[in-house]
């Protein structure tokens, strides 16, 4: 009775919480329903087992860049951005593991509750961790893992190491042993990254691709640094290298960034056909940017097409501007550039035509 008691409290204070944090931030809170929604319609499509532990990453965006394509209106557009994260952890698991994956994580929770009398310490925890989880990404953070294991630990009175059998024990330190062992590999992989990093920042990029090439070779599977590494290749200018790197980047991560890079590649190795197909991906999957438009508007006065280039121009002079920076500053002061000429050679034409 008590539990139940608490349980209903518990609901109660998080629709009041929702119904308060929705009116005080209300684009925030209307740009989580279009993720939402789009995560949904990826749940749909694959409901029992998912896309896999990357499947989120490696799928939404184009989710994203559909819906805009087929709603150019919509009230999302202005809101819409680079997402990695549905801001649901239930959704995010049933993205990647299906109904079944997120049904085990349920069957967890249930028993944890079920063995207990009464809520105790363990149990408010976990249940803290439940509804922040409804609305954001605890999950993603290895403090917040770890307090959610010791939790369940201290709230299950079944199962204790003094239980197990001997093999059981011995396979648990054996699985132990070599998490450790990744772990650390893991960490002295990263830590040679960062080091890469540093010095590209300093401007050292040539002659830092042998070490990003031997890096490579013994990737960690972390696909943020198969996007630095073909970030890195085509400042370098080896287009086609960056190219081969990006879309083996693109299985783990596809998103509006790895768009913009392929169509910069494309566009530098002339194959413009290419390059206006990503820009145009990327400028679907987050519509209120300004440098897609920018990397279309150059691809046809690549083609010397005029007539779109003034269309562009036109569309990128009266797009609303969500955060001003001196990017945008600098793309709306060359269109306009582009587009007065335009119109002084047209009223020139016209004054030639009426002599």
């Amino acid at each position: 009775m008590i539990k139940q008691v608490w349980l209903c409290s518990g609901m109660f204070v998080l629709i009041a919480i929702g119904i308060i944090l929705f009116v005080i931030k209300k684009d925030s809170a209307v740009g989580r329903i279009l993720i939402w929604s789009n995560t949904l319609e990826l749940i749909n499509d694959r409901p029992l087992f998912g896309y896999g532990p990357c499947g989120f990453t490696a799928n939404y965006m184009s989710a994203q860049a559909v819906y805009f394509e087929n709603n150019s209106e919509s009230i999302y557009s202005q809101l819409a951005d680079n997402i990695i994260m549905p801001f649901n952890d239930y959704l995010f698991i049933a993205v990647k593991y299906g109904i079944v994956g997120l049904l085990m994580f349920f069957v967890v929770a249930y028993y944890v509750f079920k063995e207990s009398d009464k809520l105790e310490l363990g149990h408010f925890c976990i249940i803290s961790i439940g509804v922040f989880a409804c609305f954001s990404y605890p999950l993603r953070y290895p403090c917040v893992l770890f307090l959610l294991a010791y939790s369940i630990a201290i709230s299950s009175k079944k199962i204790c190491m003094h239980n197990l059998n001997v093999m059981v024990k011995r396979l648990l330190t054996g699985i132990l042993i070599i998490g450790m062992y990744m772990l650390c590999l893991d960490i002295r992989f990263e830590s040679k990254w960062n080091i890469l990093v540093e010095m590209s920042v300093l401007g050292k990029t040539r002659t830092l691709i042998p070490e990003y090439n031997k890096l490579y070779k013994t990737w960690n599977y972390n696909p943020s640094f198969l996007y630095n590494y073909a970030a890195v290749l085509n400042k370098a200018s080896d287009f086609r290298a960056s190219n081969a790197v990006i879309k083996e980047c693109v299985k783990y991560v596809n998103d509006y960034d790895t768009q913009i890079l392929l169509a910069n590649n494309y566009y530098n190795l002339n194959d413009l056909d290419l390059a206006e197909k990503y820009y145009m991906n990327a400028s679907n999957m987050c519509p209120n940017r300004f440098i897609p438009l920018y990397g279309l508007f150059l691809v046809n006065q690549k083609r010397g097409d005029q007539k779109k280039c003034y269309e562009l121009a036109s569309l990128i002079l009266n797009k609303p501007i969500k955060t001003m920076s001196s990017t945008i500053k600098n793309i709306k002061r060359e269109v306009y550039v582009f587009n007065k000429s335009k119109k002084a050679i047209n009223r020139l034409d016209e004054r030639n035509e009426e002599n």
